[in-house]
């Protein structure tokens, strides 16, 4: 209970919300289970996610339950998420949609999301560490439809990356709908 209550006071104060909205996220927070309320996404045991982004602006949130579901998916061998690098495109996609701009931080987050024991491929930010340093990843997931990678090795990580990117999201879009 003590973490509940540290969470709900912590966005009881700086998250504007009516009396109502408060009070069927304490609910959701005491009792567990899955909540949206306005800007506040409380997920699969627990998580809780903000979106901060101005209505209209395209970002979009997703349970990390929904966020799992899309790995689980995409994951495995002749499947777009078959090598641990390709985790760079998965990470580029949860970025771009307001996750952690670190990538050992999203490595973190991925392997502590239901279910992810059932990942083929684990997401192992030590491992990644080579492609991440790739230019490619400092662009946002929705400039690399028209980003033209350096020749030679980006190149050939970026169109894998980018395939594992798009199929993400993808799935992820039509698990949410």
């Amino acid at each position: 209970m003590k973490y509940a209550e540290y969470i709900f006071n912590l966005y009881f104060f700086i998250i504007p919300m009516t009396e109502e909205e408060r009070l069927r996220i304490l609910a959701a927070l005491t009792q567990g289970g899955s909540l949206k309320v306005g800007q506040i996404s409380i997920g699969d045991y627990n998580t809780l996610n903000y979106y901060d982004g101005e209505k209209g602006s395209g970002r979009v949130e997703y349970t990390d339950s929904e966020v799992a579901r899309a790995i689980v998916q995409i994951s495995g061998e002749g499947k777009p998420l078959s090598l641990m690098k390709h985790y760079v495109g998965v990470i580029c996609v949860l970025q771009s949609m307001g996750w952690p701009r670190k990538f050992a931080t999203c490595c973190a987050r991925i392997n502590a999301l239901p279910g992810h024991e059932a990942y083929p491929v684990r997401c192992d930010s030590n491992a990644i560490k080579a492609t991440q340093a790739l230019k490619f990843t400092s662009v946002d997931y929705k400039e690399w439809g028209t980003y033209t990678p350096h020749p030679g090795e980006e190149a050939g990580v970026f169109r894998e990356c980018k395939w594992a990117a798009d199929a993400f999201a993808e799935t992820l879009q039509s698990i949410a709908d």
